[in-house]
């Protein structure tokens, strides 16, 4: 990959990671759905609990550090396989969003 394909290999990356993302969404929801009313709303004021809990947002934060100082590289021209090495590191085993 040369330093011109660096760009489109993120842009593919980052739509994967966000049907990714997507998809665990939906099947979050489905399992709420799937409770009765009174476990549904439980289970959605502990979700937005989480979702807004200081510690996850950190961790959060951090596990995408990396890839944000990518973005910002590009328009330095970082180096094409320093971007594939990062990109590799978020793939599919990696660190979920």
């Amino acid at each position: 990959m040369d330093s011109n394909e660096a760009p489109q290999e993120l842009i593919r990356f980052l739509v994967k990671r966000l049907k990714e993302c997507a998809l665990e969404s939906a099947a979050h929801r489905a399992v709420f759905f799937n409770f009765n009313d009174e476990a549904r709303s439980l289970a959605e004021s502990m979700f937005e609990t989480y979702r807004q809990a200081e510690p996850i947002k950190q961790k959060v934060d951090a596990q995408f550090r990396d890839l944000e100082r990518v973005i910002e590289g590009l328009g330095a021209e970082l180096e094409a396989e320093e971007v594939r090495k990062l990109l590799e590191r978020y793939g599919a085993d990696g660190p979920i969003n």
